[in-house]
């Protein structure tokens, strides 16, 4: 089986890329600047040129229908602290144009792909506060939640199955929004704000195991929220993570300080959201790491390698996918 990976040569690209090649599946990677991304990416791993915009040059590898297609592109949200006109409109245009090119292309294949996969966020919800958020929760009004309702609305003609993936915080130690956590912690931060935020965590293994699983699900189709089965407020977070390197968390950040240092980005950090993976758990799908402490230990004390995370358990008997 063929995956085109999307944007394949970021965070989560690359941990996918690594579960797939493991798994045997033949995975291509469209990236703008494939050279520079060649060896971050499993060897056996083919690295293509896109443009971003278009079907040019890669349009002909939809020629088997037992094709999935993987969108993870759109530029980096967090990569400035000061939200712009400019920025929003790039965070925008880089997702929506990306995805309307793989729609295009689907419409010429000569062969339907199987399956597209879809990122988005749970940006989608907004700040929910207190609220309990499952995938039938409607959308925020910030800029933040349109460009996911967008982002979304931009596969929906793709008139194959499609899978959209609302993202919480992926832990994980070598990138993402995890590391400001850390930071905080080596300063002896106790909470950001007033603490009581919820956080959408998910560890890493099962960011990219929870993919895997809905790639093998059959029925598997519309929103799934990937994030751990138990959201945990700010402070809470905070506390675990000092308990699991040994610091106390005496110092809270007050949010102007926040404001101050981060800019508009700090909203991610204060924003509070009790997002629960209903999706996920109503088809079966066992997590990892469904409580935090486990999570923290085994992301700072043991450490975890993609290839030794253990495939997921599928809930039907799959034969192996051939390269």
């Amino acid at each position: 089986m063929r995956v085109l990976l999307a944007g394949g040569s970021g965070l989560i690209g690359r941990r996918l890329a690594q579960r797939l090649s493991h798994d045997g599946y033949e995975v291509i990677v469209l990236s703008r600047t494939p050279q520079q991304k060649r060896h971050l990416l499993p060897e056996d791993t083919q690295v293509m040129y896109w443009d971003g915009k278009t079907s040019q040059g890669w349009g002909h590898l939809l020629d088997r229908s037992d094709t999935t297609i993987i969108n993870l592109a759109g530029h980096n949200l967090g990569s400035t602290s000061r939200w712009t006109m400019e920025h929003q409109n790039l965070v925008r245009s880089s997702r929506i144009d990306s995805t309307r090119a793989i729609v295009e292309a689907i419409h010429r294949a000569p062969h339907l792909p199987s399956l597209l996969i879809q990122s988005s966020a749970v940006g989608y919800y907004g700040n929910t506060g207190e609220a309990i958020v499952t995938t039938a929760t409607p959308p925020a009004t910030d800029w933040r939640a349109q460009v996911c309702v967008d982002w979304e609305n931009a596969a929906q003609d793709a008139n194959v199955r499609t899978i959209y993936l609302r993202m919480g915080i992926m832990l994980d130690t070598c990138g993402g929004a995890f590391p400001a956590f850390i930071e905080a912690a080596k300063f002896l931060g106790r909470q950001f704000g007033d603490g009581t935020q919820w956080i959408p965590w998910i560890h890493h293994a099962d960011m990219i195991h929870s993919i895997v699983y809905l790639m093998s699900y059959p029925q598997a189709e519309g929103a799934y929220n990937l994030v751990a089965p138990n959201p945990v407020r700010n402070q809470s977070f905070m506390g675990a993570i000092g308990r699991v390197v040994g610091r106390p968390m005496v110092i809270p950040v007050p949010k102007w300080a926040l404001t101050l240092s981060l800019g508009e980005i700090s909203t991610m950090l204060l924003d509070s959201q009790r997002v629960i993976p209903n999706g996920l758990q109503d088809i079966g799908y066992k997590f990892k790491f469904a409580t935090l402490e486990p999570a923290l230990h085994n992301l700072l004390i043991h450490g975890l390698k993609a290839t030794d995370i253990a495939e997921p358990t599928l809930p039907f008997q799959t034969t192996n996918p051939i390269r």
